[in-house]
């Protein structure tokens, strides 16, 4: 460890965007909407609509969280993984007076005429 300095230890293999995912990981599952919408008029364009969320904490090192959005049909219709890294490391990308250093980096993918994987930092 450097004089000063504060060096994270070696973070998870599954805290990195599209990262592997640990064993014994189970998402929870839930209908899409608040439980009032089901079975309304207004609730039945998301009937049988569910979302997969799978959290996994990092501790002070970060967190993940994976989401996937299916149909009543099982197709998927979105996924997204969003990965937020902190560190209290020195940097130069730190606040003036501040020490915690907090990225955030995200991939999402969506089903329509043209599919494809949409990263953002």
């Amino acid at each position: 460890m450097n004089a000063g300095r504060e060096t994270p230890a070696d973070p998870p293999p599954w805290h990195a965007l599209l990262g592997p995912l640990p064993a014994g990981s189970a998402p929870r599952l839930s209908p899409v909407g608040p439980p009032a919408l089901h079975g309304t008029p207004e609730g039945a364009v998301v009937a049988g609509w569910e979302t997969l969320v799978l959290e996994l904490s990092a501790g002070s090192a970060g967190l993940r969280v994976l989401q996937v959005l299916r149909d009543a049909e099982g197709r998927l219709l979105s996924a997204s993984d969003h990965v937020l890294f902190r560190s209290e490391a020195e940097s130069a990308l730190a606040l003036p007076g501040r020490r915690r250093i907090v990225d955030r980096r995200n991939v999402t993918w969506r089903r329509g005429p043209n599919p494809a994987w949409s990263p953002t930092k």
